[in-house]
C-alpha cells in the first residue's frame, strides 16, 4: 500500500511540476523582443534578409517585401544619422518604433509589431515611413498653430 501512495504522490508531483506554462512578466516579454527587434535590424544594416526571416510571421508576404525596400534606404542613411527605438504600446501589440535621425529631423522610420503576451512572438506586422513622409509630418508640426495643452495641476501642496 506504501509503494502506491508513494508512486501515486510521484506522478502527481512529476505531472503538476512539468505541466506548468511560464507566465511571462511584461518586462521579460519587452526584453525579448528588443533583442528580436536590434536582430532584425542589424541583419538589415547588413543587408542579410535571410537571416531575419526566422523572426517574420510567414503568414504575411507583405513584410518581407517591406523589409526589402527598407534596406537600400538604411544603407543610404547609415553613415549620417543615429538610430533611436522606442516601445509604443498599441492594444495587442507592442511596436518597436525605430528612427534614423541627423541633426534636424527623423529620416526613416520602421515600426516592428509583435504579439503583447508571447515573448517569443514573430513579427506580425510593419510599417515604414520614408524621407518626404517624416518631411511632411516635420513640417506640419513646425507649421502647426495649435497650443499644446497645458499640464495638468498638481494637488501637491
Amino acid at each position: 500500500m506504501t509503494k502506491l501512495k508513494f508512486t501515486f504522490l510521484t506522478l502527481v508531483l512529476c505531472f503538476l511540476s512539468f505541466g506548468q506554462t511560464k507566465n511571462y512578466s511584461e518586462k521579460e516579454i519587452l526584453e525579448t523582443q528588443r533583442i528580436t527587434t536590434a536582430k532584425i535590424i542589424v541583419g538589415l544594416q547588413n543587408d542579410e534578409i535571410e537571416s531575419i526571416l526566422q523572426y517574420i510571421d510567414k503568414s504575411n508576404n507583405n513584410i518581407k517585401t517591406e523589409l526589402n525596400n527598407s534596406i537600400s534606404e538604411i544603407k543610404k542613411l547609415i553613415n549620417h544619422t543615429t538610430l533611436s527605438d522606442v516601445v509604443v504600446f498599441d492594444e495587442g501589440y507592442h511596436i518597436f518604433r525605430c528612427r534614423y535621425s541627423d541633426k534636424t529631423r527623423a529620416r526613416f522610420q520602421i515600426d516592428i509589431y509583435f504579439h503583447t503576451k508571447n515573448p517569443n512572438s514573430k513579427v506580425v506586422k510593419v510599417k515604414i515611413k520614408a524621407d518626404q513622409t517624416l518631411k511632411k509630418e516635420y513640417l506640419e508640426r513646425i507649421n502647426s498653430r495649435e497650443i499644446p495643452p497645458a499640464s495638468p495641476k498638481s494637488n501637491r501642496k
